[in-house]
């Protein structure tokens, strides 16, 4: 679902999709590579990150 909104351009939907889904099943977000990968893109894109998107990007390894 994040991959299709952040195609989409629906970055704040993208970044809540994926802060739901670290919230369900973070073994799966956090575990995987592709959607470590995501987690990096929305952040990329997005100009100023909200402190869910950046509290998922520490978790997942990654500069926030």
């Amino acid at each position: 679902m994040a991959r299709a909104q952040l195609l989409a351009r629906r970055k704040e939907s993208a970044a809540e999709s994926l802060i739901e889904a670290v919230r369900l099943a973070p073994e799966e977000v956090i575990g995987r590579r592709s959607t470590v990968d995501l987690v990096a893109d929305v952040v990329a894109v997005t100009p100023v990150p909200g402190s869910g998107l950046r509290r998922l990007a520490v978790r997942c390894g990654l500069p926030a």
